[in-house]
């Protein structure tokens, strides 16, 4: 009758014990990839800043590349005013 009530104390203490256990396991693992997967989230995130950013500056270099055309047109079209009215 001992024997019986130890191996089931046993049985017992190694079923909680095995159950704590891999709870703890299947919570780690768990963490684990929920991190994983925060952290690539983050990078694809990162990702597309940059690529908003890059887009962004390239906007900004076009607009100001037309800008200064315009000017240089604008500027053009006055000295060759000018060089036309000293003919006259």
């Amino acid at each position: 009758m001992e024997n019986i009530a130890n191996d089931l104390s046993g049985f017992i203490n190694w079923l909680f014990g095995s159950v704590f256990g891999l709870t703890i396991l299947g919570i780690a693992i768990f963490i684990y990839f929920k991190n994983k997967r925060e952290n690539e989230i983050e990078a694809e995130k990162e990702k597309r800043r940059e690529i908003r950013k890059k887009n962004y500056q390239k906007k900004k270099e076009n607009t100001t590349t037309i800008i200064e055309t315009k000017i240089t047109k604008i500027q053009n079209s006055k000295e060759q005013k000018t060089i036309n009215n000293k003919e006259l």
